[in-house]
């Protein structure tokens, strides 16, 4: 379901990064119905030199999280991943203003035959409705605004992940839950049973929020899935009560297939989605 047509990105939710890569090797490319899709190919190569592969982390990111085995479980995968590709270099990741009013305006106009008959009370996520008529009189002026503004983050996302092609940055700081965009633009999330995330648009914190009391992750979060950075999600071990831990791997524009070479390589070395849950 389409919430916002510059900002949505598709993509596949499968056990196997490699099972993804398969499915963006069929849907990332030109149907001639949507004008905005690139013809930039989808490459992908599951025997990638690693060692060649720029890697950066979030800096700051993965110190906040406060759940202890969440963070156990970050730095067994850091480790492995160190141990994958090297060195990782820090990703630092400034305040910057995000695009607060075209999210909520794209997201009523798609859905405004429905808001106009007033069938959009039937819906049963308050949170979401509640935007929707608001955001139907934003001025076209505020709207434009927003769009600059959210033009000067995405150039200051791109300086500051120049010297990387992918990047690992936790989830909110909470101990699990959900990372970034996905599809065409971004790679597709993998996962063994994954809890079920939060919206897009409310993980990290919220669009568009006031950078004062937002975390490392949560301003990063904003910034990269407004600018629909490609990222996948992978499991990475397990809370005593059962549910997965997951961090996630970004990338910069169109470097998908970099991102699920690396999860393809963190997967085969730490096997955690072969894990399956007992059945009672």
């Amino acid at each position: 379901m389409a919430l916002s047509w510059t900002q949505d990105r598709l993509g596949p939710l499968c056990r196997y990064s490699e099972d993804c890569a398969v499915v963006m090797s069929v849907i990332a490319r030109p149907d001639n119905r949507d004008m905005s899709v690139s013809e930039i190919p989808f490459n992908y190569n599951a025997r990638l030199d690693l060692k060649k592969l720029r890697v950066g982390i979030l800096e700051g990111g993965f110190e906040e999280q406060r759940d202890a085995t969440a963070k156990k479980n970050d730095e067994n995968a850091l480790e492995k991943i160190r141990s994958l590709v090297g060195k990782l270099v820090p990703v630092k990741i400034g305040e910057s203003p995000t695009d607060a009013v075209g999210f909520g305006v794209e997201s009523a106009v798609f859905f405004e035959d429905l808001i106009r008959s007033g069938n959009d009370k039937k819906m049963t996520n308050p949170g979401r409705v509640s935007g929707f008529r608001p955001s139907m009189l934003i001025p076209a002026a505020e709207y434009l605004q927003s769009q600059r503004a959210r033009m000067m983050m995405m150039m200051k996302l791109a300086e500051a992940t120049a010297g990387v092609e992918v990047y690992l940055v936790p989830v909110n700081s909470g101990g699990f839950g959900g990372g970034g965009g996905r599809g065409r633009g971004a790679a597709p999330a993998t996962d063994g049973a994954p809890p079920t995330p939060p919206p897009a648009d409310a993980a990290g914190g919220g669009r568009g929020r006031g950078g004062a009391n937002r975390s490392v992750v949560q301003r990063h979060f904003s910034m990269a899935n407004s600018a629909g950075y490609p990222a996948v999600n992978v499991p990475h071990g397990f809370l005593e009560s059962g549910s997965p831990t997951n961090f996630t791997i970004y990338g910069r524009p169109f470097c998908d297939g970099e991102v699920l070479a690396l999860a393809k390589a963190y997967q085969d070395s730490a096997g955690i989605h072969l894990k399956k849950p007992g059945l009672v």
